[in-house]
């Protein structure tokens, strides 16, 4: 019930981004199935065009910290926009991906390799910590993240926070991330819908 909302935003594309919209380097504009959906990230982050993706499926967006380097704090964030808003409620999908879905929550390519350790709702957003013990996607970064669903005028969003090139997120840091992500995208988006 819930895949076609999942399985376009956790797995990593790799093709040029058409049809988007840059205001600033931390804000993305997309026509996805008809709603443009704007999309507003922490100062701190911007959008990495080279691998992200519109299709008939939705729209996939990477996002890094525009300034990385040794000794700051290094962050890949992903973004999936999917063609339908949340199907049911974020209790529903709650049950859904911390057991028949959790499945569709990893990185890996390896199902069986994925646990939820931590899911919780925080308003209208839900929120779930992961541990993939299969090989990442990227290089070196570390095998437990965090990821959140919410809606944005009509529109199902899933992010993922994940430290990289050294960088280990606590978990106060990564929810801190994606809390201001889902604040933000609201914003933004508040006469969607």
């Amino acid at each position: 019930m819930f895949l076609r909302l999942f399985a376009l935003g956790l797995l990593t594309l790799a093709s040029a981004c058409t049809g988007v919209e840059h205001s600033a380097p931390n804000r993305a504009k997309a026509n996805v199935a008809g709603e443009i959906v704007e999309l507003a990230l922490p100062v701190t982050y911007c959008f990495d065009d080279r691998t992200s993706d519109r299709n008939a499926r939705g729209a996939f967006f990477l996002a890094v910290t525009c300034d990385a380097g040794p000794g700051k704090q290094n962050v890949a964030i992903t973004i999936s926009v999917a063609n339908d808003g949340l199907i049911g409620d974020l209790a529903a999908l709650e049950r859904f991906l911390t057991s028949d879905g959790v499945a569709l929550l990893g990185k890996s390519g390896a199902p069986d390799k994925v646990t939820v350790l931590t899911s919780r709702q925080n308003g209208s957003a839900l929120y779930l910590k992961i541990r993939d013990r299969g090989k990442q996607p990227i290089p070196d970064a570390p095998q437990t993240f965090w990821r959140a669903f919410f809606e944005a005028g009509d529109r199902m969003i899933g992010l993922s926070v994940t430290g990289i090139a050294g960088t280990r997120l606590s978990d106060a840091q990564a929810t801190a991330i994606l809390s201001k992500i889902v604040a933000q995208t609201r914003a933004v988006n508040s006469g969607a819908g």
